[in-house]
């Protein structure tokens, strides 16, 4: 874990870094206990449920990039 932070639209966000430069982001999301800045997650691991966003819809928004640029890890 990376990045743990309250984004404008998003509300609380927690982004991911696997291997060099690729990261996840997601949002909105109440972190699990154990997702703390520097906590090692391991695959299948529960991350955290997703919540309301601060415009009130409770959609999880799913973020891949490699580098700065945009990543389809699918």
């Amino acid at each position: 874990v990376i990045k743990i932070y309250d984004h404008p639209i998003y509300g609380k966000t927690v982004v991911i870094k696997h291997g060099e430069n690729i990261t996840t982001t997601y949002a909105p999301i109440s972190p699990a206990e154990k997702i703390v800045l520097g906590a090692k997650i391991l695959a299948g691991e529960t991350i955290g449920v997703c919540t309301n966003s601060l415009l009130g819809d409770k959609i999880l928004h799913f973020e891949a990039k490699n580098g700065e640029k945009p990543y389809n890890p699918f």
